[in-house]
């Protein structure tokens, strides 16, 4: 972990001079020159083990269609994860309005209630159709 944070500490460093994505003072850079880091330490570390890179290619290539599977699965599990905060949403909106109230003479808040309700069913459908679509 700790060579994985100083590789990270690395990446923040060099990613102006590695890569010119244009996003100054972004995540997105320092993400790319860790990964460029990363898969040339493994790829050096595996070219010291006697493969070649088109060895490497070939047996990544081999193992695309178990990558797209695994690539697949943790996305649906991810957007089962929205779904049911998305559910929780649904259940702390119906309460706001439909449950007992702290104080009987105060109005309820519900103007704060319809925009989390509508971002909650626009997220909700979003992650619904990310975890019903057909697996290829």
């Amino acid at each position: 972990m700790r060579f994985l944070r100083w590789l990270w500490r690395l990446a923040a460093l060099i990613w102006p001079f590695v890569i010119d994505t244009g996003l100054w003072f972004a995540g997105a850079g320092t993400l790319y020159a860790f990964l460029f880091l990363l898969f040339f330490l493994l790829f050096a570390v595996a070219w010291l083990f006697g493969f070649s890179p088109p060895e490497i290619t070939a047996w990544l290539d081999d193992h695309a269609a178990l990558f797209d599977r695994i690539g697949d699965w943790l996305w649906r599990v991810f957007m089962g994860f929205v779904l049911l905060i998305c559910a929780l949403g649904l259940v702390a909106v119906w309460s706001q309005w439909f449950g007992e109230k702290d104080e009987p003479d105060k109005p309820r808040n519900v103007g704060g209630g319809c925009c989390g309700l509508i971002a909650i069913l626009v997220f909700g459908y979003a992650a619904w159709v990310g975890m019903t679509m057909p697996m290829d």
